[in-house]
């Protein structure tokens, strides 16, 4: 069964984290979109299209992460 309702996703591209204290990060980013993407087509090769072809990223994906907004 599909999927097809759409979320809105923040995707945060480029960048580096820094560890602040015990167990907390703080994302140093360099580029911030906004997409709606089907819930049934959020896969890696979407990501790894979204970084080539929306936020110009040349160099190979090759972390990624997430987090739910509260």
């Amino acid at each position: 069964m599909e999927d097809s309702r759409e979320i809105e996703l923040k995707i945060h591209f480029g960048g580096s984290m820094k560890k602040i204290g015990e167990e907390d990060y703080e994302y140093l980013l360099l580029g911030i979109r906004y997409v709606e993407w089907k819930i049934d087509e959020i896969v890696w090769d979407r990501f790894v299209e979204f970084c080539k072809e929306d936020a110009l990223i040349r160099a190979p994906l090759a972390l990624s992460g997430y987090k739910l907004e509260k």
